[in-house]
């Protein structure tokens, strides 16, 4: 009986060195995928991003922060609709998340969907009321929408929050002033 309990004992202490060393070879494969989800090489992005959403293990703040970085890299590529995807997926697992109603507003202006920009950089500004660049993005929008009132506005707002970035918003002003 006391053999069987010592090569018990040596099976449970075996068996918890191999979890252990299992779980720290994924802790660090994780990791790995967390640096390369940072890259700038799209291909890279897309791949560990979708290596760590398709895991099974991430909380949901980490999916979101995943789905944002592979809808950066599909934007960068684009892939105008996965990265709307992927924003989508973003705010659905972060329903205040700043930066993915952002990039998701960058997306439609970009395709010009200007609605949906509109209600993206406002929603930025519901979150962030100081945010002088959704003044300044959503003042491109109504410029494109041919709205130079609003354009004006939102650039003067953009100017005032942030003064050191007088040279782009002044010259998207004098684009709008020149339409009156």
């Amino acid at each position: 009986m006391r053999r069987l309990s010592s090569i018990s004992s040596s099976f449970i202490l075996s068996f918890l060195g191999l979890t252990l060393f299992t779980e720290a070879a994924i802790a660090q494969g994780r990791d790995s995928y967390v640096e390369q989800c940072l890259e700038r090489d799209e291909a890279i992005v897309i791949n560990a991003c979708t290596t760590l959403i398709e895991s099974g293990v991430e909380s949901d703040r980490n999916l979101a922060v995943s789905h944002f970085h592979r809808g950066r890299a599909h934007f960068r590529n684009e892939d105008f609709d996965l990265a709307i995807q992927d924003f989508d997926q973003a705010i659905g697992f972060r329903p205040g998340f700043l930066n993915a109603f952002f990039q998701r507003g960058d997306v439609y202006l970009a395709t010009e969907q200007y609605g949906l920009a509109l209600q993206d950089y406002d929603e930025v500004l519901r979150l962030d009321p100081t945010d002088a660049i959704a003044f300044k993005y959503r003042g491109d929008v109504y410029l494109a929408q041919g709205n130079s009132e609003r354009a004006i506005q939102d650039y003067d707002e953009a100017l005032r929050l942030d003064p050191d970035d007088e040279a782009e918003a002044a010259d998207a002003r004098a684009r709008a002033a020149s339409m009156q």
